[in-house]
């Protein structure tokens, strides 16, 4: 018969397995809050405080296998005291996570694994599911978004070291921070010094934006190029006055064409018409 005081011992230690599971399954929003961002170092994190939920965390290792990828808490090989659970993403297996111990305990020749740790094992796994894929949903939404957004700012270079980009439809400040990013990497890679920047197909600018072509135009000029600011409409130059809005240094021209030839100006260079070749 098990006297009172080992009942209590039993009872403790499961009571402290139990806060050891909790722990853990506790931690993983902190540990997808810190890196959410980034999948790689999320799944390195995410399971390296599972042996410590498990009854004998000296000797346990996890590994996570997911698409190709694997992630382990140690480079021990995988032994017969081990489970696994699979990861479901979207409704197919994308992948399995394997706890097992490295060495045998002799309790082992009843079970390996408490029941509550199967669980929790179980558990983790279909949690690992849903997070990796709400992550892979994100990935593909901002790449989706990133493709748009580069298919709605095109950069053509017409002339040696001359740039265009034609601004279309509404501007918002994602978009013109992107259309920043894009266009200065565009000038490290193409050497160009005259940026063209055509607002004839834009509806309206409001100071959100204006402050980000001011920006663009001042990080233009930090790698040693100019920017030229042509085709803004007069319903869009009315708005920008009664705004208050200044495009300050930036040079201006009325139309894409102007811009074109003050730039090859710039050059020494000038756009001779065939009829003046004629003459």
């Amino acid at each position: 018969m098990v006297s009172l005081k080992e009942q209590v011992e039993n009872l403790k230690a499961d009571l402290d397995e139990r806060t050891k599971e909790l722990t853990f399954m506790y931690s993983i929003s902190d540990i997808v809050e810190a890196h959410g961002d980034n999948l790689e170092t999320l799944l390195e994190e995410i399971i390296m405080p599972l042996p410590e939920a498990l009854r004998y965390p000296e000797i346990a290792v996890a590994v996570l296998d997911v698409s190709g990828d694997t992630y382990r808490t140690s480079d021990a090989p995988v032994t017969e005291w081990s489970m696994s659970g699979d990861i479901i993403i979207n409704g197919r297996l994308a992948g399995k996570l394997t706890v097992f111990y490295t060495e045998k305990r002799d309790v082992f020749d009843e079970r390996v694994f408490l029941q509550e740790e199967e669980g929790m094992i179980r558990a983790f796994s279909e949690r690992l599911g849903k997070i990796i894929g709400r992550v892979w949903s994100d990935q593909a939404l901002v790449e989706k978004t990133r493709e748009i957004l580069k298919l709605s700012t095109p950069i053509t270079k017409i002339w040696d070291e001359i740039l265009i980009l034609p601004l279309i439809g509404t501007l918002d400040s994602e978009r013109t921070l992107y259309m920043m990013e894009e266009l200065l990497n565009t000038i490290r890679d193409t050497g160009s010094r005259y940026i063209i920047m055509d607002a004839t197909g834009v509806g309206t600018i409001d100071s959100a934006v204006a402050a980000n072509i001011l920006k663009t135009s001042r990080a233009v000029k930090m790698l040693g190029s100019q920017m030229i600011f042509t085709g803004i409409k007069p319903e869009v130059a009315m708005t920008m006055v009664h705004l208050g809005i200044d495009l300050g240094e930036i040079i201006t021209r009325a139309t894409l064409q102007e811009g074109v030839e003050y730039a090859l100006s710039e050059k020494g260079l000038e756009i001779v018409r065939a009829e003046q070749m004629s003459e």
